[in-house]
């Protein structure tokens, strides 16, 4: 029972949630078999630590349940599909409350359908559109909201005979174009992104026309901020480096007509921009992601469920460390490790401090942090083999090195979610720190022409080969090859 899908929905509820659900079993209304409230009433007191002591394993739950009676695996079973029922049901009505645009058109349905008169239609009605208006967000929900409430209204209005008196068919097209278009163009950032990371393909069939349409229709379009700022940000992340910030000043100026969780999306948009720009050699865009990063703390958009997630922590360390904010990242990986989830905070805070300590010359300690990484995640995979690869390099461990080469080509070799131009920068990245290695280790042995000769070729090579990851490491290195 401790790996039943019941405890592990439960266990991500938070103690109100938990005593939500707990009232929502005792409701007569959803459920009256008095086992599954005995049920649910354990599992609260012992909420969210099932898997600690032994409260929650099958034997003891059931004599807690069925004091005295014989073990019936079968009997608890069935408690725990009534309760995981009860869950999803509780869950949809939940959902559904924060939803109360969805919530409006499920009551004007109702009142069509059941041949409501007039007056009632219409004050509801009224009320769902003042409700619509008074709305801080003018995302894309809220223009399927205004569709789905014009629908109703015209549906209404047909039935009644009234073709001539409103215009509802109008309102409601308008805002399926504001949908769609939002939509499509939110779709488009989301599969541009997807795709320079993995090694994935989709249709984009109705795509062109869309931007062709907001193109031609800018007037109209760049007054909805559900379709102009995706609208721009689609163009930035497909070329148009020129609108960088004018895209930030739009974001900034309309994102509170966003809900929290799509102004985060928003800039993470935005930072991916920008990582992609630093990683093509681009380093004015490490400033402005860490102002961008800043904005974000400031306005406390990096939080997901009260967690810091640990690909910001990450991104940020590296970004500091390379702005050389090293006092800033310092205190910043110490004071923000309490804000990670607990299931990766000992993996994030040893890698990021092995970076710090890569980054402040304190190579001894970067192998030693390494080590109590556990490498499930593919980001930590690749972001520690290129930590080892540079400190390796630089403590002139060149049989560890060497050993690395060949275990990092075979990783990759393996990999199938990587995308191939990313696969192609980390190659490059041990191509030419190979070849930087054998310069330097040669150049006791060679003559100092051909020496200076292969460091030339490298060095010319490197500056026209992009993306190339640890680009700027691998420059300085070849640099102080040169001197």
């Amino acid at each position: 029972m401790l790996r039943h899908k019941l405890l592990q929905v439960l266990s991500q509820l938070s103690r109100k949630e938990m005593t939500r659900f707990r009232e929502f079993v005792y409701s007569p209304y959803h459920n009256k078999h008095e086992e599954v409230r005995a049920l649910v009433d354990n599992l609260s007191e012992n909420h969210p630590r099932f898997l600690e002591g032994r409260t929650c394993q099958r034997r003891n739950l059931f004599q807690n349940l069925f004091p005295g009676e014989k073990h019936n695996q079968g009997k608890l079973a069935i408690l725990f599909t009534y309760a995981y029922r009860l869950w999803e049901e509780f869950i949809s009505l939940e959902v559904a409350k924060n939803q109360p645009g969805g919530q409006s058109v499920f009551l004007l349905s109702h009142l069509r359908e059941r041949g409501a008169n007039s007056p009632l239609f219409e004050q509801s009605l009224r009320k769902v559109e003042n409700a619509l208006e008074d709305s801080p967000f003018r995302d894309s929900r809220y223009h399927l909201w205004s569709y789905q409430t014009a629908r109703e209204a015209d549906l209404f209005y047909s039935q009644q005979g009234k073709f001539g008196k409103d215009n509802s068919l109008q309102i409601k097209q308008d805002h399926l174009d504001r949908y769609l278009l939002s939509e499509k163009l939110k779709d488009g950032c989301e599969m541009t992104i997807r795709k320079k990371i993995l090694r994935v393909e989709y249709q984009t069939t109705l795509l062109e026309p869309v931007l062709e349409e907001v193109r031609g229709n800018w007037a109209i379009y760049g007054e909805v901020p559900s379709v102009a700022v995706y609208y721009q940000i689609y163009l930035l992340l497909n070329g148009a480096h020129e609108r960088y910030f004018e895209v930030v000043r739009n974001l900034e100026a309309n994102e509170g007509f966003f809900p929290l969780e799509e102004r985060q999306l928003l800039y993470h948009y935005l930072q991916n921009y920008c990582i992609e720009r630093i990683n093509q050699g681009r380093s004015e865009f490490l400033a402005h992601s860490f102002q961008l990063y800043q904005l974000q703390l400031e306005k406390s958009l990096l939080f997901l469920n009260g967690f810091l997630p640990e690909a910001h922590y990450k991104n940020l360390v590296t970004i500091g460390l390379r702005l050389q904010e090293n006092k800033w990242v310092q205190d910043f990986i110490h004071s923000f490790r309490n804000h990670l989830h607990p299931g990766v905070a000992e993996n994030a805070f040893s890698f990021n401090l092995a970076s710090y300590y890569y980054a402040t010359g304190q190579l001894d300690k970067v192998q030693e942090l390494l080590l109590r990484v556990e490498y499930t995640d593919l980001r930590y995979n690749l972001g520690a083999k290129a930590l080892l690869l540079r400190t390796y390099y630089d403590l002139e461990e060149d049989e560890a090195l060497l050993s690395l080469f060949d275990s990092f080509e075979q990783y990759l070799k393996r990999s199938q979610l990587l995308a191939d131009e990313r696969v192609q920068s980390f190659r490059r990245l041990l191509r030419f720190t190979r070849r930087a290695m054998v310069l330097r280790a040669r150049q006791d042995f060679v003559s100092n022409a051909k020496t200076r000769q292969g460091i030339e070729a490298l060095w010319d090579q490197v500056q026209r080969t992009d993306p190339i990851i640890n680009k700027e490491w691998l420059v300085e290195k070849v640099e102080k090859l040169k001197s």
